[in-house]
């Protein structure tokens, strides 16, 4: 992949799901709660904005359109 392509797939790639499997292996104790909150506030917080900013990278980085790449990979 050339470094736009690197960049959008970096983007729009998978948030949280290592962040709150961590937080879930905290064992119960007082700071368990405070740490999960702050995980999920941040994964929401990523979700919202790198999903709605997926569209803008994509045309700012110049990407072809997935009609484009599906006709070039079949």
């Amino acid at each position: 992949f050339n470094g736009p392509m690197a960049f959008a797939l970096t983007w729009a790639g998978l948030r949280g799901g290592i962040s709150i499997a961590l937080a879930l292996s905290i064992p119960s104790n007082e700071e368990r709660a405070f740490i999960m909150a702050i995980t999920y506030a941040v994964v929401l917080f990523s979700i919202l904005i790198q999903g709605l900013t997926l569209k803008q990278v994509i045309s700012k980085t110049q990407l072809p359109s997935l009609t484009v790449i599906k006709t070039q990979v079949w």
